[in-house]
């Protein structure tokens, strides 16, 4: 797909959406030609409380729990919209608060 797009190491992903978006969108721009720009935009709180700024990408593969294919990639950029938290149901902005204590 990125390669009928033209993507080149000029070009940047950008991650829109929660931790498991975001994750992936790091992991595919650091697959692409041995890894070009992500810049994150996390939605939810747990994502903009860690996930979206570490570099840690993956997705999880099928052998087990914490064994994905990933690689460490740091984002080029960060944006944290605050406002997006109001449209987050209760229950996960709650969930967000308690990720990574």
């Amino acid at each position: 797909m990125l390669g009928r797009l033209g993507l080149t190491r000029s070009d940047a992903v950008l991650g829109l959406g929660g931790g498991s978006t975001t994750d992936l969108a790091g992991w595919v721009a650091a697959a692409w030609l041995r890894g070009i720009r992500v810049v994150q935009v996390p939605t939810s709180l747990a994502g903009m409380r860690g996930r979206g700024h570490r570099g840690k990408t993956g997705v999880n593969s099928d052998h087990g729990k914490n064994l994905p294919v990933g690689a460490f990639h740091p984002p080029a950029g960060v944006l944290c919209d605050l406002d997006m938290l109001a449209t987050l149901p209760d229950h996960d902005y709650r969930a967000g608060l308690a990720e990574g204590r």
